[in-house]
């Protein structure tokens, strides 16, 4: 008989691979499997709180520094002017980004509700509020838990769409983040917003206005020159509110779009690591 620690996993397993079979835009049949090779899924177990699920890495570990993946922010919307009332993401990509890692150190960080909810789970929380300061303390909170786990000392993060926001305002608060790469980043949400035309946030905290605190943080922002979500000018709008830039660089990654091209492209950009330059 298996062990009940065992029999756990193999349960949640089998749970996400029936509800969350999400696997529109990229090969994602064998991702649960994979990942679990890898990491232990830990569903919240928060009553008095919104849930963040993270899956983690349990074995000996080979550096005092952790990756931390911070998912995007999935199907908040169904459309411009109806609220998503599960906002799982249906499209798995910052896991399979995780598989291409070849660092054993590695965690994903999920957003508040996103494959669990609670009865404190409405969709204000994943659409107006999902930057707010309430919602920034529950993500710091998780990261810390995520670091003390293994005791680690410092937190490269990594943002997909709306975590490179999270991983950002996470970064200006903390003083043990190595690091910050953003993928297709909503780096400046009052632009982006005022660029699609849709209704701003008023409780949403915003990355360029804490530039005297990132500015000495490294910095890589990855950006797909096809994306018709987060466009090049969105990552140029935030550079440009930065009067020092020697802890930040970008690229433009030709035929890349919001979620297709960045699987392909992963491993070598995993190789090109922020660093300051002065």
């Amino acid at each position: 008989m298996l062990p009940i620690s065992s029999l756990f996993s193999f349960f949640i397993v089998l749970c996400l691979m029936v509800f969350l079979p999400g696997c529109q835009s990229l090969p994602e049949s064998g991702i649960t499997e994979a990942l679990s090779r890898r990491l232990t899924y830990y569903p919240s177990t928060a009553i008095n709180s919104l849930p963040v699920s993270t899956w983690l890495y349990e074995g000996p570990k080979k550096s005092n520094v952790v990756r931390v993946y911070i998912e995007g922010d999935g199907r908040a919307w169904v459309r411009k002017s109806r609220m998503s009332t599960n906002p799982t993401p249906k499209n798995r990509l910052v896991h399979a980004l995780m598989l291409k890692d070849k660092k054993t150190d590695i965690a994903y960080l999920g957003r508040p509700c996103h494959f669990q909810q609670n009865g404190l789970c409405h969709p204000r929380v994943w659409t107006f509020d999902r930057y707010s300061e309430d919602t920034l303390n529950i993500m710091n909170n998780a990261l810390s838990a995520i670091k003390k786990k293994q005791n680690y000392q410092a937190i490269e993060l990594v943002g997909f769409s709306g975590g490179a926001t999270i991983a950002l305002l996470l970064a200006s608060q903390r003083d043990d983040i190595a690091s910050v790469r953003t993928i297709a980043g909503n780096l400046d949400p009052a632009y982006t917003n005022t660029l699609h035309k849709v209704t701003p946030m008023p409780s949403a905290l915003n990355p360029a206005d804490y530039i005297d605190t990132l500015k000495n943080i490294p910095q890589y922002h990855f950006v797909g020159a096809d994306d018709p979500i987060v466009k090049p000018a969105i990552v140029n709008h935030y550079l440009s509110r930065f009067t020092d830039m020697y802890c930040i660089q970008f690229k433009i990654l030709p035929g890349v779009t919001h979620h297709k091209g960045w699987v392909d492209h992963w491993e070598q950009l995993l190789s090109e690591s922020p660093h300051c330059v002065r």
